[in-house]
């Protein structure tokens, strides 16, 4: 079976890899160059672009919270609160996953 998932946010990514470990064949769709969704902050350029992210914010959830629960942040992240580029390139590790 074909599946399309659009977004690849942490819920895009979430359904990524469960319809993976199902045997589905997954095509998904991003409308950036890297996965991430609000937390790529690489993609937040042009004027259509409306995001709550900005460069400076700090989450309000420690990493511990968010993290997938098949994957951990890496040992040399030591802060709770993190930046948006630390949650992007967590993102991006866990899609290695995939591969």
């Amino acid at each position: 079976m074909k599946v399309a998932i659009i977004g690849c946010g942490p819920s895009g990514l979430c359904a990524i890899k469960n319809c993976i470990s199902e045997k589905f064949e997954v095509v998904a769709f991003e409308q950036s160059s890297e996965v991430g969704g609000e937390w790529n902050l690489n993609s937040k350029i042009g004027p259509n672009v409306h995001s709550k992210i900005y460069e400076g914010l700090v989450t309000n959830l420690a990493k511990e919270l968010m993290q997938f629960s098949d994957f951990f942040y890496d040992e040399n992240v030591i802060e709770s609160y993190l930046t948006p580029d630390k949650v992007q390139k967590y993102f991006l590790k866990y899609t290695e996953k995939f591969n």
